[in-house]
């Protein structure tokens, strides 16, 4: 990708009404989510029971776009912040670690990769409310997409799975010219 998504924000992808000012990005978006859907066989992991993965699909990528260019800051947020979560995975383990703790034993094994390693992973405690949960970004430049690992407790899947639910009622709830966004970029 030719775009710094670290120096490249919102607001330069897309105004305060919503409409799409640089279709160069969005280009290149639609065509990175159709590449990994193209290929969605090979960013399978094995066959282990535990881990998953999705694709976000590029209505629900303009949608995240649209609400932090409303939402946050009228924008002022870097693509590479907004759209960490493209490909993402989910790992759910069976542990008696508290979140910190995780956390913690997370970042010590992170601390022993080499330099040119570590410094592509970020490690955050992205716990809030009944979600619970350590969420890593593994980000190889600032012209690509980070990938998204989740690492759940089996403990808290279920109230994970509701939490999750709940957010998503309440983001399908919101509604900005997506239809028409969609009708004229998709």
């Amino acid at each position: 990708m030719n775009v710094n998504l670290k120096k490249t924000c919102v607001y330069k992808v897309m105004n305060y009404k919503g409409d799409i000012i640089d279709n160069t990005v969005i280009v290149t978006l639609e065509k990175y989510i159709e590449t990994l859907t193209n290929n969605e066989i090979k960013l399978k992991i094995g066959r282990i029971y535990n881990i998953k993965h999705r694709i976000k699909n590029y209505k629900c990528v303009i949608d995240k776009i649209t609400r932090f260019n409303q939402n946050n800051k009228l924008g002022a947020f870097p693509l590479n912040k907004v759209l960490n979560d493209i490909l993402g995975y989910r790992l759910i383990i069976e542990t008696s670690f508290s979140i910190k703790d995780l956390m913690l034993n997370i970042i010590a094994i992170t601390e022993q990769l080499p330099d040119n390693t570590k410094n592509k992973i970020t490690v955050l405690d992205s716990s809030k409310n009944d979600y619970k949960a350590i969420h890593l970004y593994f980000k190889l430049n600032n012209r690509n997409y980070p990938v998204e690992l989740q690492i759940w407790r089996i403990c808290d899947k279920e109230k994970n799975k509701a939490s999750h639910f709940e957010y998503k009622q309440n983001y399908m709830k919101w509604h900005v010219r997506d239809t028409e966004l969609i009708d004229l970029y998709g």
